[in-house]
C-alpha cells in the first residue's frame, strides 16, 4: 500500500491510497478465505463451499467491503503516522471503485485546523476613546438609585397618569378568562389607560415592545378589556435622606459623597467599555492584516450547529433557514478567523495557562455571573469543558499581548 499526502489548501489534506493489482488480489483472496470459513450453504460442509459459488453469490459484496476496508485502514494509518487531526469526518473525493486485475486508487479529503501565516500583530495602529462622565450621566444614575429604593403608595382619588403603576384584570379579545397584570403607565404603550380611576373598565389597544418587563406580553399586540383594580405611584426617597444614604456604606454621609462615588462608578464602566471597543478594534485589525483561509465545509458545519443550538431548526422553513444562514455566515467567519489568529499568536509567544491560573479565571467568571466558583469548576470538569475554557484564556492572553504592543492613540 502506497500513501501520499498533499496539502492543496491550508485547511485541507488530500490523502491518496494506492494498491497495485497484485496487492488488490492478495487482499481479495484473504477476505475470500475468511468468508469461506464462515459461510454455510445447503449441500456443503462448513468451510467447504467452492470458491466459484462463493464468488457468484457474494463477489460484489466482497469487492465493496474490500474497497471500504482498504480506504478505512489506509486513512487510519495516514492519520496516525502523520499526526493529522480531522475537524470534520473525512470524505472521499469520488465513489469507491475496486476492480480485480487493476490498480486501486482512492483520494480522501480531510479538513484540518488551517495552517495560519501571521504577518502583523505587533505595532498595530489603534485608537481608544473613553467618554467623559457628564453631570447628566450622574443625575440619571442617582435617579435610578432613588427609583430602586422607592416604594409604591395608593394615589387616592385622582386619575392615572404617566409613571403610575396599575394592577389590572387584563382580558385579551378572544379569550375567556382575564389575568391580573401590573402595568407601568407611559404615553405610548399604555396610553389608553391614562386618565382612568380605580374600578374603571375600558377597551384598549396595546402594542407591547420586545423589552416589556412582563415576558408574556412583550412583543405582542392586544385589543383587550381592562379593569383597574389598584392604582399606585412610585414615591422616591429624598437624595439627602439618611436611610437612603445608609444603603451605600457608612462613609456616605451626604449626597455629595454619593455623587462622587457614582461618578467613579460611571468612569470605571466607561473605561471598561472603551477597553472592550479597543479589543474589538484590535481583532478587526488583526483579521484585516492577516487573512485566514477557512474550509467552507467547516464554516457550514459551525453555522448549522449554531442554528441547531439557538433555533428550533425543525420548524424553520427553507426561506427562514436561508436568511438565518446568510446573516450568520459573516459573524462565524470573523469569529473563527480571530480564534485561529489568536491561537497562532499564543504559539509564537509561548503562552501557557497553568491549573492555578485556570481556576482563578473560572472564579472570575463565576463571580461575574453570580455563581459559586467551585460549583462552576466541577460542572465544567464534568462536562469536559475545562480545556475549552483554558483555550479561551489562552486567546485572551494573546489578545492582551497584541494590545500591549499596539500603537494606541487616546482620543
Amino acid at each position: 500500500m502506497e500513501i501520499d499526502i498533499q496539502s492543496p489548501k491550508p485547511y485541507l489534506k488530500k490523502i491518496t491510497i494506492r494498491l497495485t493489482p497484485e496487492e488488490v488480489a492478495e487482499r481479495y483472496n484473504q477476505m475470500l478465505k475468511l468468508l469461506a470459513k464462515q459461510i454455510k450453504m445447503p449441500g456443503f460442509r462448513a468451510g467447504k463451499v467452492p470458491r466459484a459459488i462463493i464468488e457468484k453469490n457474494y463477489g460484489e459484496t466482497i469487492i465493496s467491503d474490500l474497497a471500504e476496508d482498504i480506504a478505512k485502514k489506509g486513512l487510519e494509518k495516514a492519520l496516525t503516522e502523520n499526526n493529522i487531526k480531522p475537524v470534520l469526518v473525512p470524505r472521499t473525493e469520488s465513489e469507491l471503485k475496486l476492480e480485480l486485475g487493476k490498480e486501486f486508487v482512492v483520494d480522501i479529503l480531510v479538513e484540518v485546523k488551517p495552517a495560519v501565516e501571521i504577518r502583523e500583530y505587533k505595532g498595530l495602529p489603534l485608537t481608544r476613546e473613553e467618554k467623559p462622565v457628564t453631570d447628566e450621566d450622574i443625575d440619571k444614575a442617582l435617579e435610578e438609585l432613588r427609583y430602586r429604593n422607592g416604594h409604591l403608595e395608593p394615589v387616592g382619588d385622582r386619575v392615572s397618569r404617566v409613571g403610575d403603576y396599575v394592577l389590572v384584570d387584563f382580558l385579551p379579545e378572544g379569550e375567556e378568562k382575564a389575568t391580573k397584570r401590573v402595568l407601568k403607565l407611559d404615553d405610548v404603550t399604555t396610553v389608553t389607560a391614562l386618565g382612568r380611576k380605580t374600578g374603571e373598565t375600558f377597551e384598549g389597544h396595546f402594542e407591547f415592545p420586545d423589552d416589556w418587563p412582563d415576558t408574556e406580553l412583550a412583543g405582542n399586540i392586544f385589543d383587550a378589556t381592562v379593569t383597574i383594580l389598584e392604582l399606585k405611584e412610585m414615591v422616591l426617597p429624598d437624595i439627602e435622606d439618611e436611610e437612603f444614604l445608609s444603603h451605600f456604606g457608612e462613609e456616605v454621609k451626604n449626597s455629595s459623597v454619593l455623587r462622587e462615588m457614582t461618578r467613579k462608578d460611571i468612569k470605571a464602566k466607561l473605561a471598561e467599555e472603551a477597553d472592550r471597543v479597543l479589543h474589538e478594534k484590535a481583532c478587526e485589525e488583526l483579521v484585516a492584516r492577516n487573512p485566514v483561509e477557512i474550509s467552507p465545509y467547516v464554516i457550514e458545519a459551525v453555522i448549522h450547529e449554531t442554528i441547531r443550538r439557538y433555533w428550533d431548526i425543525d420548524n424553520l422553513d427553507e426561506e427562514q433557514l436561508k436568511e438565518i444562514t446568510t446573516n450568520l455566515r459573516p459573524r462565524v467567519v470573523r469569529e473563527m478567523s480571530i480564534d485561529l489568529l489568536l491561537d497562532r499568536i499564543a504559539e509564537l509567544e509561548e503562552v501557557t495557562i497553568d491549573d492555578d491560573s485556570l481556576k482563578e479565571y473560572i472564579s472570575r467568571l463565576a463571580n461575574k455571573n453570580n455563581l459559586e466558583p467551585e460549583a462552576l469548576y466541577r460542572s465544567l470538569k464534568k462536562d469536559g469543558q475545562l480545556e475549552s475554557v483554558r483555550g479561551d484564556l489562552v486567546r485572551e492572553r494573546a489578545l492582551d499581548i497584541v494590545i500591549e504592543n499596539a500603537e494606541i492613540t487616546e482620543l
